[in-house]
């Protein structure tokens, strides 16, 4: 089946996406933004609104719990992609 190239380029633009898990500042602003966007959410929306003492084992349990969601999501995409760089729908 022969794709257009508005139809590859819009795929291409889905996969970059999907790999930068919806976030389009992280391609702006990259890491950076991301950890702080994290560390924001953890210490304001977490640590001051429910008055949490115990600030670093919090911190090592989110960290923990991210990087678990993470690593599934990531190999969830990896079953969803092909090795040509296509979706499977």
């Amino acid at each position: 089946m022969k794709i257009t190239k508005d139809e590859a380029r819009i795929k291409r633009a889905l996969l970059v996406y999907i790999r930068h898990r919806g976030f389009p500042e992280a391609l702006r602003f990259g890491r950076e933004y991301l950890m702080n966007l994290y560390n924001d959410i953890i210490t304001k929306d977490v640590i001051v609104h429910y008055g949490i003492r115990n600030v670093h084992e919090l911190k090592e349990v989110a960290f923990y719990l991210f990087f678990k969601l993470h690593r599934a999501i990531h190999i969830q995409q990896n079953q969803t992609l092909s090795e040509s760089g296509t979706l499977r729908l």
